[in-house]
Parts: structure tokens; C-alpha cells; sequence
């Protein structure tokens, strides 16, 4: 694990460790590369064409086209133009063609995504690659808004408000792309819900405070990318 570690720092650092093979089908987008050399399902790989080169040959100028990642790892052994290609998919614009060549162009596998709604504000992703495509471990804190007009409390003696409050939750998606541009996320998760209790007065509950409940969630992204790297979220979920 450490080895597999060190290599992809080295890759997503090092262009010459960076494996390089031409598009040989848009469709499906395959190209004769496999896990010789070090594929797996959802590396990161972006097509461009040389615009212009040095002397000895080496480009001086590329022109990106498009971004992929790993579907389909076909090729186990050494590869030739013989072996099965290995399948790719896009994300993002860009019109890719046969011949440009795909560079793999690792990133972390790290996400941030921030909003508002009664989903999580703030939430992190990592990407699990070589399991399934679209893959990604979770965690989410939100905070809760205030009760304006507070709740009544169980023995019916006095208004309670909610003055402070969070859902910290933690799961599992998927991604299933609808072409390059849209991505279906469903997810599954869990988590902890913590709220801190005032009299309407202002006072502090004499009750144990803060209370604190487990809950179980589950629900789909909608996802637009408007790149690669970037996308428009929508969510919608059950607690």
C-alpha cells in the first residue's frame, strides 16, 4: 500500500512516470493501455493534441481537449496493438478524436462540495478507485437553523427554542454518469444529530444539554458538470 502510495504522488507529479497512449476509439473511448501499467477503475486521464514540438521531438505546446477516467481496465498483461483496449469515460466538455494522445493526469481524489438546503453545508468526498466507477466515502456537518417561535415542551409549561444545532453524517455513493455532463449520485449514510436547548427567556434548559440523537439517511445527487473539475449539486434525501 505504501508503494502503491508513493508511485501515484510520483505520477500525479513527474510527467515522464505519467503513462501516455493514443485514443484508438471514441466509441467506446478506449485506448492499449492496462494494469502493467498501473491501471485502475477511475484514474484520471486527460486527451490533448501537440501543437508544437523542439527539436529532438519533445512537445513544447499541448492543447487539452477533454478529461477521462478508467472504466474498464480490459488489458492484464503486457500491451501491444494487439491487446484489448481499456475503456475510458468523459467528464466535461471537449470533443475528443481518434489519435490524440491520453495522458493519465492524476489528482488527489479529493472533493469539496458547500451549499444550503436541508442537506449537509459542508461536505467532503474521497474517491475509491479500482472498486467500481464513481465510487466515494463521505462525511457532511450542517448546521441547524434556530426555532423562531420554539416548541412547546412536554409537560406544556413553557416554550423551548432551538439555539444551536448540527447534523455530522458520514456514507457512501455512487455515481452513475447520463452522458459526460450529467451524473445520477445516489448515497447511504449516517450519522449524529446534536441540538442545544433555551427557555424562551433566554435561560438554559436545566435538562441535559446538549441533546443527541443517531439517525440513518439516504437519497440521490444530482450533479451538472460544467467541467471536470467543477459542478452544480442538487440533493434531495430522507433522515
Amino acid at each position: 500500500a505504501f508503494i502503491d502510495n508513493m508511485m501515484e504522488i510520483i505520477v500525479r507529479r513527474v510527467e515522464d512516470f505519467q503513462v501516455t497512449t493514443p485514443l484508438v476509439s471514441t466509441s467506446p473511448f478506449a485506448g492499449n493501455v492496462g494494469t502493467k501499467e498501473g491501471l485502475k477503475i477511475d484514474n484520471r486521464y486527460r486527451v490533448y493534441e501537440i501543437l508544437a514540438t523542439d527539436s529532438m521531438g519533445y512537445p513544447t505546446e499541448k492543447k487539452l481537449i477533454s478529461t477521462f477516467r478508467v472504466k474498464k481496465p480490459t488489458n492484464n498483461s503486457v500491451t501491444t496493438a494487439t491487446t484489448a483496449p481499456s475503456t475510458f469515460y468523459k467528464i466535461g466538455g471537449g470533443k475528443p478524436d481518434i489519435g490524440q494522445l491520453i495522458q493519465n493526469k492524476e489528482d488527489v481524489g479529493i472533493g469539496i462540495s458547500a451549499g444550503w438546503g436541508t442537506e449537509e453545508w459542508l461536505r467532503v468526498d474521497y474517491r475509491i478507485k479500482g472498486i467500481s466507477t464513481g465510487l466515494k466515502a463521505y462525511v457532511g456537518i450542517h448546521p441547524l437553523r434556530k426555532s423562531e417561535d420554539g416548541l412547546l415542551t412536554p409537560d406544556g409549561a413553557d416554550y423551548i427554542n432551538l439555539a444551536s444545532g448540527y447534523n455530522a453524517t458520514f456514507g457512501v455513493e455512487k455515481t452513475l454518469m447520463l452522458g459526460s455532463r450529467l451524473g445520477l449520485t445516489p448515497y447511504l449514510g449516517g450519522g449524529l444529530t446534536g441540538v442545544s436547548l433555551t427557555w424562551k427567556d433566554g435561560i438554559t434548559a436545566d435538562k441535559p444539554s446538549p441533546y443527541s440523537a443517531y439517525f440513518a439517511n439516504l437519497g440521490a445527487r444530482f450533479s451538472i458538470f460544467l467541467s471536470s473539475n467543477l459542478s452544480l449539486v442538487a440533493s434531495a434525501g430522507y433522515a
